[in-house]
This record gives C-alpha cells, structure tokens and sequence, in this order.
C-alpha cells in the first residue's frame, strides 16, 4: 500500500510541475501588445496603491508593494528589449493608451510635494532603476 501511494504522490508532482509549466509558458506575454497590457495592468494597481497615501507613514506602509510593481515593470521593460526583434513580426494591435501612466505621473507628482514621501519613493525606485540603467548599459556595450 505505501508503495502505490508514493508512486501516486509522484505522479501527482509530475502532473503539478507540468500544468504549472503549461500555465506559466502558456500564460506568458508574446506580442507587444500582450506585453502592454501587462505593463498596464501593474501601473493601474501601482496607482491604486499610490492613490490611497496621504502621508509618509502610509506610503511606508506599502513600500514594500511599490518596489516589487516597479521590478515587475523593470522586468517587462528588459524583457520586451531582449524579445525585440521576434516581436516586431508581432507588433499589431497597439494600444497607444497613455491613461494609466499619466495618472501614475500625476500620483508620483503628488506625492513628491508631501513631506518625507519623496526619499521613500526614491528609495522604492533605486534597485528597478538600477538594475535597467545596468541592462541598458550593458546593451550598448555589445552593439
């Protein structure tokens, strides 16, 4: 009997590791558009966030949440850049849809005139915006 249940646990795990690796490829942006809607999807939840402060003690409070939107933004952005090429073949559909990033510039721009916000988001900001500074360096080095 132990046998038969650790050979069906098994069989459980691989059928998991599989669907888990057909949803996550199969769930993974491949167009510039699914890629835009993407990265509009965080910017829309990062301004939710943002929308919510009114002080520096709030916006400690999701600091935490703020840096990890912004390295999933950072993420797509270098991403879509490695993908470039096979994705120009794919470029249809673009939304051109500004909306999101020009309220998230307006909620950023807000938050920066309350006092003591300023140094947290700069902080929140620092490790996204150095690893794509990095990525960017390193892209024209090998052109």
């Amino acid at each position: 009997m132990d046998l038969f249940y650790d050979n069906l646990m098994a069989l459980f795990r691989v059928l998991f590791i599989f669907g888990l690796t057909l949803l996550t490829v199969g769930c993974s942006p491949n167009t510039f558009y699914e890629y835009e809607m993407e990265g509009q999807s965080i910017v829309k939840d990062l301004v939710l966030d943002l929308q919510g402060v009114r002080n520096a003690q709030d916006l400690e409070k999701i600091r935490g949440s703020i840096e990890k939107k912004m390295e999933l933004l950072v993420d797509i952005m270098i991403e879509v850049s490695s993908k470039e090429k096979s994705l120009i073949a794919t470029s249809g559909n673009k939304t051109n849809d500004y909306f999101a990033s020009d309220i998230l510039k307006y909620e950023l721009v807000r938050l920066m005139n309350i006092n003591g916000c300023r140094e947290i988001i700069e902080n929140a900001q620092r490790e996204p915006l150095y690893r794509l500074a990095k990525y960017c360096d390193s892209k024209k080095l090998s052109k």
